[in-house]
């Protein structure tokens, strides 16, 4: 394939964004299908493999400037959402259930 690069812009690897994209589809596909054997199978390696694959791209964390910035980055992406949909749900139930429901 001339001038496939694995490096799309020197952030992303190519294939280990295909594979982390199949392991996200088994994880639908392991939670909707009823066959307990295939779904076994799929659990039993989906969710390593994401996390291998996740742990590959990672960078070395060796100084606290950036163990700093990579904490902040991490609050700012997972905690400020998570309590801001905590609070919208909160709301959500005190506006409905404060009458005594629907």
């Amino acid at each position: 394939m001339k001038g496939f690069n694995i490096l799309v812009n020197r952030k992303r690897i190519v294939w280990v964004d295909i594979a982390k994209a199949i392991a996200i589809i088994l994880m639908i596909v392991g939670h909707e299908i009823k066959n307990v054997w295939i779904c076994t199978f799929i659990f039993s390696f989906h969710m390593p493999l994401f996390f291998i694959l996740s742990g590959y791209t990672s960078s070395e964390i060796n100084n606290v400037k950036k163990l700093k910035r990579n904490i902040k980055k991490l609050f700012k992406n997972s905690w400020l959402l998570a309590a801001l949909m905590i609070l919208l749900l909160t709301f959500q139930q005190w506006i409905l259930y404060k009458n005594g429901g629907l």
